[in-house]
């Protein structure tokens, strides 16, 4: 099945951070480069839980509906369920789009999704072991889809709200004895399970209120400056189509299950996304985007610094236009910061998410590899939900709870080059008995062990200009004409069944050629693949500057907002492929929106 962070409509916001001195050197570097290696560093903020807010009137309802359903169902059912759970999701949305400087759309919605689990039969052995038998993922039940749960009133009236619980606890008890059934019967006539972990983790319960997130926003002065956005970007030469969109949204959610687990937190969040895309003469279709990711409107960044971004954005797609084709290459390149966080998310992240370790139909890539090299012996890797910033910029993956409301905690991953652990949920897999707070989901979808922040942090790393000298050494001893240097990056994918190749794809929108007297050439339509455990061997040398990836994550358990963060790699070695392009030529006829007049007049 395929993984895919997504970048348009997501972009990446850019976090430098300068080094500490140090000894630390790396055997291939020049003697220059050995002098100045240093251990880079990272300005982190931890997130500061306040959990001692009042309890939102939704939350009691759930609390006596789900005391009262699970006594009933004790009582009454065969099998009865050992473990049940509501969740809530409130959503508060604006949204507000423009192009050619003129609304497109402008709404509010509200929206409240309730998610049930029920769990027949025993920690050890319940309905959900069918899942992982047969890689369902995705809820079946009545009012499951992608990214729907059931939808329920919005207004705290505790009998509707109760109404709703309690049809839902039907559908769902059906579905969970259907599930456990044919999980058992399953077991009788299949071969053992080569990972015979637990269904479902003990874990303690806990009781968190955090203060409700609220909608504050004004729609008049944002749909002006967002209609504004719009004529500025629509004014680009030669481009095509182009649109401002600004999300805004209150998010909380409540979780209360029959271990006695009461969670309450809050998820505001902001968006400004700009895209653009334009047509080569020779019919390539090219996009290119900028996005700013914040907790609210109100902390998006002044006009100068957004009209900036859009100014880079249409002077990138234009060079871009002009850009030769790339070839298909494999030799040395770099991965600038942006670039080297989504292809650790796609190579490395998804495949150490706990539940792939135990379902027969994914590849388990690193299922038995702890403890053993999986990459070079300097660098180390963590995912941790806690951090909120990075030098000040705002990270997508930062919660205090997960969505089975275990405290989120820091994993760590890769310790001197060796796999020391994985992302988990309350699934368990061997060796790994407990959840570390990576249990997520999209309403209306199961959860699963999904990143959140993904920190790679070499232990020693080298100045922008050094790297570059890496790479043109590399260049030279493999006589290749040319290195690469990939800078921007429209998302990626990666295949983690065993039933498909185990291979992954990172899309980049700015790629440059280097060329071995430094020069450097702007190049279009190149894609970036490979396998990863070959690939994670060709790492040789790291930059000394993190930098950011923001943006949203699709799986089975649905899209999470995910961050990333890397210095810039040096690999000795990636392969290049053709992206595809359409055979069409560019428009005939010129762009009315050429005529207009100051103003936004026609």
């Amino acid at each position: 099945m395929n993984r895919r962070a997504t970048l348009l409509p997501t972009l990446l916001l850019l976090a430098c951070v300068r080094p500490t001195t140090g000894e630390t050197v790396t055997p291939e570097t020049t003697d220059s480069a050995k002098a100045s290696a240093s251990k880079p560093k990272l300005v982190l903020e931890h997130g500061n839980p306040q959990g001692e807010a009042p309890a939102a009137p939704v939350l009691g309802a759930m609390r006596e509906e789900l005391s009262r359903a699970m006594k009933a169902l004790g009582a009454k059912a065969d099998p009865a369920p050992y473990f049940m759970a509501y969740a809530v999701t409130d959503l508060d949305r604006v949204e507000i789009t423009a192009a050619d400087g003129a609304l497109v759309s402008s709404r509010r919605d509200r929206v409240r999704a309730l998610d049930v689990e029920i769990r027949v039969g025993s920690y050890e052995f319940d309905n959900n072991r069918i899942y992982r038998q047969n890689f369902q993922y995705a809820r079946v039940g009545s009012g499951g889809g992608f990214g729907r749960g059931r939808m329920m009133t919005v207004e705290d009236n505790p009998a509707a709200i109760k109404a709703a619980l309690w049809g839902a606890t039907q559908g769902e008890y059906r579905l969970a004895t259907e599930a456990f059934g044919s999980a058992q019967a399953r077991k009788d006539v299949q071969v053992a399970e080569d990972d015979d972990s637990d269904d479902f983790s003990r874990e303690e319960p806990v009781t968190f209120l955090e203060a409700p997130a609220k909608m504050s926003i004004d729609r008049d002065k944002w749909e002006k400056k967002v209609r504004g956005w719009s004529l500025r970007m629509s004014a680009g030469e030669h481009v095509l189509r182009s649109q401002v969109v600004l999300l805004a949204r209150a998010e909380n959610r409540y979780l209360v299950t029959t271990e006695g687990t009461t969670v309450q937190v809050a998820r505001p969040h902001a968006r400004l996304l700009v895209t653009a895309s334009t047509k080569a003469e020779d019919g390539m279709e090219l996009q290119h985007a900028g996005t700013i990711d914040v907790q609210s409107a109100q902390d998006l960044p002044d006009d100068a610094v957004v009209e900036a971004m859009m100014d880079r954005v249409l002077s990138e797609l234009a060079a871009l236009r002009d850009a030769p084709l790339a070839e298909p290459y494999s030799g040395p390149a770099i991965l600038e910061g942006r670039a080297a966080a989504v292809y650790f998310h796609e190579v490395f992240g998804h495949r150490v998410e706990g539940h792939r370790q135990k379902n027969e139909a994914e590849g388990q890539t690193f299922a038995k590899k702890i403890g053993k090299p999986v990459m070079p012996d300097w660098i180390d890797i963590y995912d941790d939900p806690s951090i909120a910033t990075l030098s000040g910029i705002d990270l997508n993956g930062h919660y205090f709870y997960d969505d089975e409301g275990v405290r989120g905690q820091r994993a760590s991953l890769v310790k001197d080059g060796k796999l020391e652990g994985f992302l988990m949920s309350r699934s368990p897999t061997r060796g790994f008995e407990h959840s570390n707070g990576h249990g997520r989901r999209e309403s209306g979808l199961r959860i699963a062990a999904r990143q959140a922040n993904l920190i790679v942090a070499p232990q020693r790393g080298l100045p922008r200009e050094e790297l570059k000298a890496l790479l043109l050494q590399r260049v030279k001893s493999q006589d290749k004409p040319y290195g690469l240097r990939f800078v921007e990056i429209a998302g990626g994918f990666t295949m983690t069944s065993r039933y498909m190749p185990q291979a992954f794809q990172v899309n980049p929108v700015l790629v440059f050629r280097v060329y071995p007297d430094g020069r450097e050439e702007l190049v279009r339509g190149a894609a970036l693949e490979g396998t990863p455990l070959s690939s994670l061997t060709e790492i040789t040398a790291a930059g000394d500057e993190f930098e950011i990836f923001n943006g949203y994550c699709g799986a089975e358990s649905g899209f999470v907002p995910v961050s990333a963060v890397s210095p810039a790699l040096l690999l000795d070695k990636i392969e290049v492929a053709r992206t595809p392009k359409s055979q069409s030529k560019p428009p005939l006829l010129p762009d009315p929106s050429r005529d207009l007049q100051p103003g936004g007049a026609r």
